[in-house]
């Protein structure tokens, strides 16, 4: 027996959500989805509402944390941000195509953006990016674009910056 983890409400569009279209791409027999959305996509896509169970997200479990946060200014110096900086955290799908549009509208954009840093965490499945990162990265020049270890705290990054952007 096998069970899968949706763990996004993809849009209907989205390709991977066509089951039994791929007959080498194997499905699990069971899959959790993260919310009734996602499940919802599952079911209009043909897999079958009775091997369907909800659940939460399994990563996030840090956004709901009631610790105090520790203050900006110290986990900006601790990663190494600079403190007067305005940051966006920018967090990669595993769309190759949603990548290069979003890192060619950034490239194309850099000398508009001012004293924006950008940090990039690629996708866990697509740990080296692609060239569309490299050319964006090249293009904003280091200082200001930089790709995160996939072993660094996705979330004391997120504290750390000003906004978020997920392409797809």
């Amino acid at each position: 027996t096998t069970v899968g983890y949706w763990h996004a409400p993809y849009g209907p569009a989205y390709l991977p959500t066509r089951v039994g279209g791929e007959p080498d791409a194997p499905l699990p027999d069971f899959m959790l989805a993260n919310g009734e959305t996602g499940a919802e996509r599952l079911r209009e896509a043909g897999y079958a509402a009775d091997r369907i169970a909800l659940c939460g997200p399994q990563r996030h479990p840090r956004l709901i944390d009631t610790a105090p946060p520790e203050p900006r200014a110290t986990l900006r110096r601790r990663l190494g941000i600079p403190e007067e900086a305005w940051v966006v955290l920018v967090a990669m799908n595993i769309v190759a195509a949603d990548t290069e549009a979003l890192f060619g509208a950034l490239a194309a954009a850099g000398p508009q953006l001012g004293e924006v840093r950008l940090l990039i965490r690629t996708h866990p499945n697509r740990p080296a990016g692609d060239p569309a990162l490299a050319e964006a990265i090249a293009a904003l020049g280091p200082e200001r674009a930089r790709v995160l270890p996939l072993d660094s705290d996705l979330y004391d990054y997120i504290a750390a910056a000003d906004a978020m952007v997920v392409p797809g």
